[in-house]
């Protein structure tokens, strides 16, 4: 099966990856250190800066999001693709805005914990995700990866 990209208004070829977990998982510091070593590595990659979306803990609140870019093309002031990374918020009282922000995905991260305490919210998570894209992923229509971060 070819892969199509979709191009945003200037015609460059984008993506949505977005990373899913339950709170406290890592998803945003993810984010963060991956935002900033792109930074350090070639600071013409970061097409926006990463956005935090907090409440007043700290934590996120809907969502985090940057986008990042590859080389530009040859004989073309424009990228060859671009990439949009986003986080979800993992408390459970986000859990509409999970739906949300997972519209449009091209691909996942799925991040757990591996902590003892944090194995109920590890398969809380999991449940809510295959009740919102299961045939999804189950299929391969949707490319997926597991991480079990710290």
């Amino acid at each position: 099966m070819k892969q199509v990209f979709k191009r945003d208004v200037e015609g460059v070829p984008t993506i949505k990856l977005t990373v899913f977990g339950p709170s406290l998982a890592g998803k945003t510091s993810l984010l963060t250190i991956y935002s900033i070593l792109k930074k350090v590595e070639n600071p013409d990659s970061v097409y926006s800066e990463l956005k935090k979306i907090e409440d007043p803990t700290g934590r996120t609140a809907l969502f985090d999001q940057s986008v990042f870019e590859l080389p530009k093309g040859q004989g073309t002031s424009l990228p060859l693709m671009r990439y949009a990374l986003y986080s979800v918020a993992g408390q459970d009282r986000y859990r509409e805005t999970r739906k949300v922000v997972l519209k449009g995905t091209d691909g996942l991260m799925i991040m757990l914990d591996p902590k003892i305490d944090q194995w109920q919210a590890n398969v809380n998570s999991l449940n809510e995700l295959m009740e919102l894209l299961g045939e999804q992923l189950t299929t391969g229509k949707l490319p997926w990866i597991l991480v079990i971060n710290k």
